[in-house]
Parts: C-alpha cells; sequence; structure tokens
C-alpha cells in the first residue's frame, strides 16, 4: 500500500475516535444534568411533603428520572436546624422557644413561686397578672412571627389586652398604699411590670426594659434591705423579680435587638386570634411560617416637602428631605412644646403604649395658662395642737396663741422640737440634750441648760432665753429675733445665716439689767495673697 493510501486511512481512523469521544461526552452531561435535576426535585418533595408533577417536564426526560412519593415509606427525617424541620407545621420559632424557655418556664415560674410562698392573697394576684402580661406579650410575638406589621390604629387594639392588665396591676398597687408592711412589694410589682411595653419601643428596646428594671430596683432594694436581718424569703423574692427583667432584657437584646421585627411575607395581624395563640408555652394551634428573614433596611424620614413652583412638580423622597434640611433653623418652627400630660415620665399608663393622647384644645398656641393661686393662709384647714414624747423627743407643734406651755418632765437624753407654733410660750425645766424651733412665729422659749447645740430655723420674731449655760446657738433664715443669754451663758458660740435683725442681750449688772448687741450683717471682703478675707463693716457717727 502506498503512503498515500496509509495517510487516508490515518485519517479516517482518528476522525471516528473524535465523533465516538464526542459521541461519549454528550451522553456522560446529559446524564450528569439529570441527575443533579432529580436530586434538586428531591430536595423539594422532601420540603413539600408530598409528590410534585412536572407535566412538561415529564415529557421530555426518561422515566427513570420522574420523581413520585413512595406510599411505603415516609420521607425521610430532617435534622434540627434544616429548611424541613423550620417548616414543619408543628415547629415554634426559635424566638418563641426561647422565650418559652427562659421567661416563662424560667424566671417567671420562679418569681411566681416565690410570691406564693410569701402567703400574701393580693400579692398573688398582682403576680399573676404579672404573669398574664408576659403571656399576653408572647402571643403579640407570636403574632409578630405569622404576620405583617399592622398600622398604628390595629396595633394599638392588639395591645389593648396589655394596657388592660397594667392597669390592673396599678390599681393594685394605688389600692395598697395604707398596708404598709406589703407596700413596698406592691409597688416593686407596679414599677416593674411596664418592662412589657419594649414591644412598641421603636428603636433599643433593651433600653427601655433596663429603665424599668431600674424603677423596681429602687423599691426592691428597699424590701431587701427591711427584711435581710428578717425573712430571707422576701429576699429572695425581690431578687426573683428583678432576675425576670434582667433575663427579658437579655433576651431582647438578643433577638430583638434593634425592635420588634415582623414577618413582611406573612398575614394580616388582624386576622391573627390572640387567644388561640396564647396557650400553653411552645404550642400553636396554627402553621407557622418560617422565621421571618432580616429586618428591612429603615424607611426614608417622612417629611412634608416645600409647596412647589408653578413651573415644577412637588419633591418626593431623598429630594424632600434635603429639602428640609435646608431650610436652617426654619425646620423648628413646626415644633411644639411637649405637654407634662404627654411625658412618660410623669405618666406611667404611657410607658406601655405608643399612642400619646391628643392634646385638649387651647384659645391660643402661644397662651399659657396663669399659675394655680395658692390658698390663703387664713383660708387653710389648722391642724390640732399636740404636745408628746415620741421615743427620746419632745413634739410640740401648731400650738396658737398659748402663754403657758411648760415641759418639766425632761432628761439629759431627751430633745425638744418646736414646730409651726404661733404666738406662744415655751417653757422648758431641766437640763436636756437639744432644741430646735422650725416654721414659728412671734414665739419664746426658755430654756435651763442644753448640753448641745440650740437650733432656730426659719422663723419670724422669736424669743429665746438661757438661764443656764448652752454650748453653741445656731440661728438660719430668720428674722427679728432676740436672745438673753445668763452669765454663767457668756462663753456660748453663735452662729448665724441669711439672718437679719437679731439682737444678743448680755448681763450687765447683779441688778438683771441687759446690754443689747446687734449681729453684724454687712461683711467686707478684699482679696489678700491670693485669699478672700472679710471683715465687719461699722458705721461710725
Amino acid at each position: 500500500m502506498s503512503s498515500q493510501g496509509l495517510n487516508s486511512l490515518a485519517t479516517i481512523i482518528k476522525r471516528s475516535a473524535m465523533d465516538v469521544f464526542r459521541a461519549l461526552f454528550k451522553s456522560s452531561t446529559i446524564h450528569r444534568l439529570e441527575a443533579a435535576t432529580s436530586r434538586l426535585e428531591d430536595l423539594a418533595v422532601v420540603q413539600s411533603g408530598g409528590a410534585l408533577s412536572f407535566p412538561e417536564a415529564t415529557a421530555a426526560r426518561p422515566a427513570s428520572t420522574i420523581i413520585s412519593q413512595r406510599p411505603t415509606s415516609p420521607p425521610p427525617q430532617a435534622k434540627a436546624g434544616s429548611i424541613a424541620s423550620e417548616a414543619a407545621p408543628d415547629a415554634v420559632p426559635a424566638s418563641i422557644a426561647a422565650y418559652d424557655e427562659r421567661i416563662i418556664n424560667g424566671k417567671l415560674s420562679v418569681f411566681l413561686e416565690q410570691t406564693k410562698g410569701l402567703g400574701q392573697a393580693k400579692l398573688e394576684e398582682q403576680a399573676k397578672l404579672v404573669a398574664s402580661l408576659f403571656q399576653k406579650t408572647r402571643s403579640v410575638l407570636l403574632c409578630a412571627t405569622a404576620c405583617m406589621k399592622p398600622s398604628d390604629t390595629d396595633f394599638a387594639a392588639l395591645m389593648a389586652p396589655i394596657h388592660a392588665t397594667f392597669n390592673a396591676v396599678t390599681k393594685i398597687k394605688d389600692e395598697s398604699r395604707s398596708n404598709r408592711e406589703w407596700s413596698l412589694h406592691f409597688q416593686t410589682i407596679s414599677d416593674g411590670a411596664g418592662c412589657v411595653g419594649w414591644v412598641q419601643a421603636p428603636s433599643s428596646p433593651a433600653e427601655a426594659v433596663k429603665e424599668q428594671k431600674e424603677a423596681a430596683e429602687f423599691y426592691a432594694n428597699r424590701v431587701i434591705s427591711t427584711y435581710k436581718e428578717k425573712d430571707k424569703k422576701h429576699v429572695d423574692w425581690a431578687r426573683s423579680y428583678i432576675a425576670l427583667i434582667e433575663e427579658l432584657r437579655k433576651y431582647v437584646l438578643e433577638y430583638h435587638k434593634m425592635g420588634l421585627i415582623w414577618n413582611p411575607k406573612g398575614g394580616k395581624a388582624t386576622d391573627f386570634s390572640l387567644e388561640s395563640a396564647g396557650g400553653a408555652p411552645g404550642k400553636s394551634s396554627a402553621p407557622l411560617p418560617p422565621p421571618p428573614p432580616p429586618p428591612p433596611p429603615p424607611p426614608l424620614i417622612e417629611t412634608t416637602p416645600p409647596p412647589a413652583s408653578s413651573g415644577g412638580a412637588a419633591l418626593t423622597g431623598t429630594a424632600a428631605v434635603f429639602a428640609q434640611l435646608n431650610q436652617g433653623m426654619d425646620i423648628t418652627k413646626g415644633l411644639r412644646k411637649v405637654e407634662k400630660s404627654e411625658m412618660t415620665h410623669k405618666n406611667p399608663s404611657l410607658r406601655v403604649s405608643s399612642t400619646v393622647p391628643a392634646r385638649s384644645p387651647s384659645p391660643s398656641p402661644t397662651s399659657k395658662q396663669p399659675p394655680k393661686p395658692k390658698k390663703p393662709v387664713s383660708l387653710q384647714a389648722k391642724k390640732p395642737p399636740k404636745k408628746e414624747l415620741q421615743g427620746g423627743k419632745w413634739i410640740v407643734e401648731h400650738y396658737e396663741n398659748d402663754k403657758e406651755i411648760v415641759l418639766d418632765d425632761v432628761s439629759i437624753s431627751q430633745v425638744v422640737a418646736l414646730y409651726g407654733c404661733k404666738n406662744c410660750v415655751v417653757q422648758v425645766k431641766g437640763k436636756i440634750n437639744g432644741v430646735t424651733m422650725t416654721n414659728c412665729q412671734k414665739t419664746s422659749i426658755v430654756i435651763d441648760s442644753t448640753i448641745s447645740v440650740i437650733s432656730i430655723t426659719n422663723c419670724q420674731s422669736f424669743q429665746l432665753q438661757i438661764l443656764g449655760t448652752a454650748p453653741t446657738i445656731q440661728i438660719e433664715t430668720t428674722d427679728f429675733g432676740q436672745v438673753f443669754l445668763s452669765e454663767t451663758c457668756l462663753g456660748a458660740e453663735i452662729i448665724t445665716a441669711k439672718c437679719s435683725a437679731i439682737n444678743i442681750s448680755i448681763p450687765t449688772g447683779s441688778e438683771g439689767d441687759f446690754s443689747e448687741k446687734p449681729v453684724p450683717e454687712m461683711l467686707r471682703t478684699v482679696i489678700q495673697d491670693g485669699k478672700l478675707v472679710s471683715s465687719i463693716v461699722e458705721h461710725s457717727g
């Protein structure tokens, strides 16, 4: 065979080998694609729990790749955390499961047991209302996982049961003010119950829970300090309530850091049944959708764009925002003053509500109501006079026009306190520890001796006579006073502050004569060597 014939035969063999290779490669690729398609459809069957039928694709691929549900064997069990387990009809979202485990079945259960151990029926009733608040909050969280964010009106209606229960908690506290033994307990629960209002916080709800915790801690610490040495049950009770609120703060910080998360692909909140969702923790009567995706980016600030000129359209979106910012200081002209009735720190009932009640109409937006006049002193109810010994203190108060008030059964360990007396004379016989006189008018007091200070505060036209000794006399915020000293009391130290027309009478002879000396009121201050040096201003002539 010639060389030309051999070359032609080699060419034919190469072409045949290439055709066979291409055919094999094409067949292998098609089989791989069909296998991948079959695998994807198997995953879809697992997620939906049934068979899928694709009419168009069935006719286009071999029968071996068509997928059907096998009636004799159940679908494969999905692992925890897989897509199939999250979409199961009886599954509970992770946030709700954590709420049940950490709050409902955790700290709340401990708090209720501690309250029951105290044996106070009214306190147990208030604690059960707090438990109802947390259960109803769970219903709102469950609604948020299944529904889109409702309007403000619909959300207010959704929160109405929580508001009613919170008001019931506050009502029990108000009705129990006279119960001094348990008033701190009622106040502790009432101040902390507002922590469930975090679901309405637009941002940083954990901070709202923290504020309620601090408010409850104020009275809880008083319970702890009162019963620390008496009854440990009360201490454990107070700490369990604070631990409940703290656990709620940690939960909110973990699952709702920027606010309550709603399901953007869910149904309407008005169609959601709180009664069916608020049953036993960890169970729900309707199938739940998968957990919602991360929250969408915050919306643009809604502002009213400036009126457009006749030649152009009104600004919208980002352009309207920059148009408002470009107004400069004029942007605050539309703001109004917040009234006291709208301040949450002055109205505890507003802490669980984002809706502020409308302000009553006023005659003019700039007009201010005049301050309420105080009732004249002559029309104020007079309190009954009282003179009694309380512990080591003699109380003498609210006497008027009585010139014969005598305290003759005193001891060196007792003090005398005068308050609110008018046009009276009080005589203290015997040596006592100290004397205080406050808010008295035209009142005179005669004292034998004291071993500590005599204090006179906010009095008008008083007279003080010391027959024996007194180490210190202190006079503050007082006008028109006369102090008579004995010969044995000339070493007394007299301290005055914010006083006027105070005179000291010093004995000058054996016949009972006195020399009156005024207490200086005018001082001159100069700077010497970097220090202030004050001296009395003396008038001559």
